[in-house]
């Protein structure tokens, strides 16, 4: 199985808050699986939990919904 797309979630400020954008899937309509994954990224970064376990650096957006 292929892992997340590099380019296809991003967390932004704009205006001092956070939004999750995503690009959604094209050809096959599963939009819905990538905005899930952009929310629950989006509400780890809101909690401080979206960093890396071993050395504190925030995770990049590319990585899985719940790696650590």
């Amino acid at each position: 199985m292929l892992g997340p797309a590099p380019d296809a979630v991003w967390i932004e400020r704009y205006d001092g808050r956070l939004f999750a954008s995503f690009v959604p899937y094209g050809w096959d309509g599963k939009a819905r699986h990538r905005a899930q994954r952009a929310t629950a990224i989006l509400r780890r970064v809101k909690a401080g939990s979206w960093s890396c376990a071993w050395c504190g650096d925030s995770l990049p957006e590319w990585r899985r919904a719940d790696a650590e």
